[in-house]
């Protein structure tokens, strides 16, 4: 008989909303240290200006080390 172990390792998500033109560096700057995000260009505010929101999903002992990276 074959027991499967499953290890739940727990992660957060991280929303990050920023100006579009640091998005790339910054993403850039994630996938250099493996973290990958998903990007979105977004529209809003009152003066209709244009940012970026970043996603990503991080495992839960490298959170603040994303952060970090995102300031």
């Amino acid at each position: 008989m074959i027991y499967y172990i499953w290890r739940w390792q727990y992660m957060k998500m991280i929303l990050a909303i920023i100006g579009s033109d640091d998005a790339d560096d910054l993403v850039y700057d994630l996938n250099q240290l493996s973290f990958f995000a998903t990007k979105l260009s977004t529209v809003g505010g009152l003066m209709k200006k244009r940012t970026t929101t970043l996603m990503l999903c991080v495992d839960f002992d490298k959170v603040e080390e994303a952060i970090q990276i995102i300031e």
